[in-house]
């Protein structure tokens, strides 16, 4: 089993029974084989074009987030084994799209019902 040793940009485990740098290798090998493969998914590739495509910083973070979450719900479709570094890279990726140095844009559709 895996004992949670760290939590930093990446969780980090140790393995009484494997050499913790191979493990670790092993999974970063793995996740960038998914990732490599999810990008030639059409659904994947769709996100990454309408994310391409937005006209407004709203509407990019929104396809962005589109983006991000279904590529890595392909990648875990693939490999569930790397669990772990995709929730922490989706979680990442995710929180770079937060605004928190100036207030949050506002949906325009949403600022226009009000």
């Amino acid at each position: 089993g895996l004992r949670k040793i760290a939590s930093a940009d990446l969780e980090v485990f140790e393995s009484g029974t494997a050499w913790p740098r191979a493990f670790f290798t092993d999974r970063v090998v793995r996740y960038r084989d998914a990732r490599t493969r999810s990008a030639t998914d059409p659904t994947v590739q769709a996100a990454w074009e309408d994310s391409r495509a937005a006209k407004t910083d709203f509407d990019k973070r929104e396809a962005m987030k589109r983006y991000y979450n279904t590529l890595y719900k392909k990648m875990l479709a693939l490999d569930k084994s790397i669990a772990p570094l995709v929730t922490e890279r989706q979680r990442a990726a995710l929180h770079r799209l937060d605004q928190t140095r100036i207030e949050p844009t506002i949906d325009p559709l949403q600022d226009d019902q009000n």
